[in-house]
């Protein structure tokens, strides 16, 4: 079967399909819009997934909650309820038992112990890196 459409006809044809909206132009949308297929979405917290209830801190175990001095016996630490270790940062005061004139098989590179957090240093072969209260360095 061989479909013949005049002129008219087809004019006619493509003026029933852009009213078919019964809106002579319908609105653009607006800023970034997704498809309902592709639009994210974020799922809410399961409220039945497990909490932590203990933390390692130290080769200790601490219960969420719990407050313990840090090991470098001037800040203090706490096990978060995700299980996770926080501690304040403040500077300590090296310990009144340092005396690193009085350790010679010790080379300080930094005298504090906040330094050496950011410090990076090598030590010759056969030695190795120490850190305590009273900095770091090479022993």
């Amino acid at each position: 079967m061989r479909l013949t459409l005049s002129f008219a006809g087809f004019f006619a044809l493509a003026a029933a399909a852009a009213c078919a909206s019964n809106e002579p132009n319908p609105p653009e949308p607006q800023g970034n819009v997704a498809p309902p297929d592709t639009a994210p979405t974020t799922a809410p917290p399961d409220p039945t997934a497990p909490q932590a209830k203990t933390c390692e801190y130290g080769g200790k175990t601490r219960a969420v909650g719990e407050s313990f001095p840090s090991t470098d016996g001037c800040n203090t630490c706490s096990c978060t309820d995700t299980g996770n270790v926080a501690c304040t940062e403040k500077a300590c005061a090296p310990s009144a038992a340092c005396n690193p004139d009085k350790e010679p098989n010790r080379e300080y590179k930094m005298r504090s112990p906040a330094d050496c957090k950011a410090a990076l240093f090598r030590c010759d072969t056969g030695k190795k890196p120490f850190f305590n209260d009273c900095g770091c360095g090479c022993e």
